[in-house]
């Protein structure tokens, strides 16, 4: 998959939300990724230095740790849509409150599993009414 893009991985035609591929968490060349009905659960570390624009719908993360640890691997992020669940809650160590220096557009349909201090520096902060 050297040189791709743009990436859309949607699994809503699916009756059950499947894992995303590890071949995907680190595509380095990618500069939009949309990722639909998936579930992201154990994985070390992502690496998307080019990413730009990420949509993330209905995406299922195993704790709200790992959303954090998903989106600092996009360094030149500058547009998220948001809308996430998390499995089971646990305290998000916020030591990474600075790794979307680029972000300009933030769309968030789940308040509640996304967390603000990633998205705090937003020049666009759009947080839908769920």
């Amino acid at each position: 998959m050297q040189g791709v893009e743009s990436l859309e991985f949607d699994m809503s035609a699916r009756s059950r939300v499947i894992k995303l591929p590890f071949i995907i968490l680190n595509m380095k060349t990618l500069r939009v990724l949309k990722l639909a009905n998936i579930k992201l659960e154990d994985f070390d570390q992502v690496d998307f230095p080019l990413v730009k624009t990420l949509h993330l719908d209905r995406i299922r993360f195993i704790s709200a740790k790992y959303i954090v640890k998903f989106l600092v691997g996009f360094p030149s992020l500058e547009n998220l849509h948001s809308e996430t669940s998390v499995m089971k809650e646990l305290p998000v160590p916020m030591k990474d409150v600075n790794a979307l220096p680029n972000l300009l557009k933030v769309r968030i349909c789940d308040l509640n599993s996304t967390p603000m201090a990633l998205v705090r520096k937003a020049k666009f902060l759009h947080i839908d009414k769920v």
